[in-house]
């Protein structure tokens, strides 16, 4: 059979106004991952690799572990890495088939509909980016993948798995052992590649709840089952049943899997048949459908005409209007669950939608396969990416930024081998510009490399290979860059005696400013901001204090700006009405005919009162209304005052005073 690869490394940059400083997932310092397993019998899989890069840090100390696994099945690893820097771990246990195992037994996520202990996860002390790479037989390459780890973005909730829907999986026959045999391995069976959904825990006792789309192992298609996951790391294999996956009802795009807490989620297509000969491996950790948008750009890869390249678009939510744009514009409506197939016709296509979908992109060269979730365009990527080359064969850098950004792009410390005058307009979104460069190992040889732009954030896609051997695709840059919004509690205050109130709150993610807002009549003041903090003052208008009762409240709201959607965050603040004290007036008593004398009071919105003064009198029991027998002091002094003031005001409020004075006459 005659191999033909993908290999274009896909950088697509995607600008939205940060600082250089900001990074986000899928750059972080913790990734989890459930391995596919890949059949043995496609060729001899020699090596499962992890690469992992790091940035500036002078050191990062990575950690890689299955936190379910059992000793000695179990992967437990710690490396110190310096910086910019590329490292490879590179799984062993298990490695060849053989009569008694598929290979990589205690790593790849299978039986399917059994849950195993062997989920990954990596974790360091500084921001890495992390590459799961199915590399087999590494002088040819054949069937290879590259799945890139999401980070905090690819853990969530709800998935809606995508998959291409127009190639089978290959079938294999035979049992020979040989150069040009289907069972290469000579472990004695043939192993059938197929369609598949990994799943791993995060935390303890995860229930996931699975609307599978097609008929799998162990259940029937569109009757929902459920699964636990009893601790993190344990894992989980959804299997296609068929590998006739063009067939309509025998393909897993548009499973729906919802969990009551976080998970992972990867999807595989192993040994995919390309229409024109080859058949390659496929597949991507895919992100939780609260990290997926609107609008995505498709760059066409390099496959022949009868193949089946482009994007496979699935809905998130029912009456999904999508609008394709590649020099000719096509519409169509999409449900939740359901794919659409936009098959490439031009080198760039801008799709839309007035709901969230997800886009797959399959694509490669020749007959080779290869696929990436695509990152959003909208509140998506990064000022800065780290990235691997792994091997000598063709590498391309396909870039898109927005309009204006293109002359900004700095990759291996230089600004010449990204040139802006390589750039070219988007269809239908000028906003936009894209190019493809390619680089040979000769300037950009094996290692470890960043690329960033000093004017706005971009995406990177990965696309590597080569004719005759396989295609390796996945994107390096951040997927929907979370808004985090959080607002201060704020304390009681008092009518009268507090007028001006402080805001305090943070916006981070996909933005870091935000403008405050409120439920009440008064007015703003001037802004205060610092890096994700945005502070103001608040002045209390005269509606906003005069309420009937003791207490009322106000709303105030943080929302953040920027191209993301908006976030808000929602606080409150209590105005309680200040104490009123009122007391009696006083009076003129003789001295030779003094009583004790009557004190009366009123205390509204504290608990009670107390009296004070005098010269050493004696007060009569505890209160507002109590009495005060003067001391010869007091009678010395000819006159005292008396003071009333008010107890335990309520929260936010200062206590008030209100006093008599009682004169004596001889």
């Amino acid at each position: 059979m005659t191999k033909r690869c993908c290999h274009i490394v896909y950088l697509f940059i995607l600008f939205l106004s940060l600082n250089l400083s900001r990074v986000s997932a899928q750059i972080d310092t913790a990734f989890w991952f459930a391995a596919p397993w890949v059949t043995p019998d496609h060729w001899w899989k020699d090596n499962v690799v992890l690469h992992i890069s790091t940035f500036a840090a002078p050191s990062t100390t990575v950690r890689i572990r299955q936190p379910s696994a059992i000793a000695p099945n179990q992967y437990d690893t710690t490396v110190i890495l310096g910086p910019n820097s590329n490292f490879n771990y590179t799984f062993w246990r298990d490695k060849l088939a053989s009569s008694t195992n598929f290979g990589f037994d205690s790593l790849e996520t299978r039986p399917a509909n059994t849950v195993v202990p062997y989920g990954l996860y990596i974790s360091s002390s500084s921001i890495i980016t992390v590459v799961y790479a199915v590399v087999t037989r590494p002088s040819f390459f054949l069937n290879p993948e590259t799945f890139s780890l999401k980070g905090q973005n690819g853990l969530g909730k709800e998935f809606v798995c995508p998959f291409q829907t127009r190639w089978n999986n290959r079938t294999f026959t035979g049992n020979a052992c040989g150069a040009n045999a289907q069972d290469l391995n000579c472990d004695g069976s043939v192993t059938q590649p197929k369609q598949q959904i990994n799943i791993v825990a995060t935390q303890p006792n995860t229930v996931v709840w699975i609307t599978p789309k097609c008929n799998v192992v162990g259940h029937l298609a569109n009757v929902t089952y459920s699964v636990l996951l009893p601790a993190p790391g344990s894992a989980y294999t959804i299997e296609n049943a068929s590998q006739i996956t063009s067939v309509t009802g025998n393909n897993l795009s548009g499973t729906i899997i919802v969990a009551n807490k976080n998970i992972a989620v990867t999807v595989a297509d192993d040994s995919v048949a390309g229409v024109t000969g080859c058949f390659d491996l496929m597949g991507d950790q895919i992100v939780p459908v609260d990290i997926v948008g609107k609008d995505y750009i498709v760059i066409k890869g390099a496959m022949n005409a009868p193949e089946h390249e482009g994007a496979y678009i699935v809905g998130t939510e029912n009456f999904t209007q999508l609008t394709i744009n590649d020099g000719v514009v096509t519409t169509t409506l999409i449900n939740k669950g359901d794919t659409y197939h936009y098959k490439t016709n031009n080198n760039i296509t801008y799709i839309s939608a007035n709901k969230d979908v997800y886009a797959l992109h399959a694509t490669g060269y020749g007959c080779e396969l290869g696929e990436a979730l695509l990152p959003p365009l909208t509140c998506a990527g990064s000022t800065l990416v780290a990235f691997s080359r792994n091997n000598t064969q063709p590498f391309y850098l396909n870039i898109l930024c927005k309009n204006g950004s293109q002359g900004s792009f700095v990759l291996n410390g230089t600004n010449t081998l990204v040139p802006g005058a390589s750039f070219t307009a988007v269809p239908g979104n000028t906003a936009y510009v894209c190019a493809q460069i390619f680089l040979s190992s000769t300037v950009l040889p094996i290692g470890s490399y960043t690329l960033s732009n000093t004017t706005d954030v971009f995406a990177l896609g990965v696309f590597n290979g080569d004719v005759g051997t396989g295609g390796l695709y996945h994107y390096m840059s951040s997927f929907l860059r979370k808004t985090q919004v959080s607002t201060q509690t704020l304390s009681p205050v008092c009518v009268g005696q507090n007028t001006v109130i402080s805001l305090t709150g943070t916006v981070s993610g996909g933005a870091i400013s935000g403008v405050w807002s409120s439920n009440g009549s008064g007015t703003f003041g001037v802004y205060t901001s610092t890096n994700t903090t945005v502070s103001t003052t608040y002045f209390l208008s005269a509606a906003d204090t005069s309420f009937l009762g003791a207490s009322s409240s106000l709303q105030f709201y943080l929302t953040s700006l920027g191209e993301c959607d908006p976030v808000t965050d929602t606080t409150f603040i209590t105005i309680h009405q200040k104490p009123f004290v009122a007391v009696s007036s006083g009076n003129v008593m003789c001295k030779n005919n003094l009583l004790p004398i009557a004190l009366s009071g009123t205390v509204v919105n504290a608990i009670s009162g107390s009296w004070s003064g005098g010269n050493g009198g004696v007060f009569g029991p505890p209160g507002p209304a109590t009495s005060y027998t003067p001391s010869v002091a007091d009678l010395a002094a000819n006159s005292i005052t008396l003071s009333l003031s008010s107890q335990g005001p309520l929260p936010g409020c200062a206590n008030v005073v209100q006093s008599l004075t009682v004169a004596f006459a001889d």
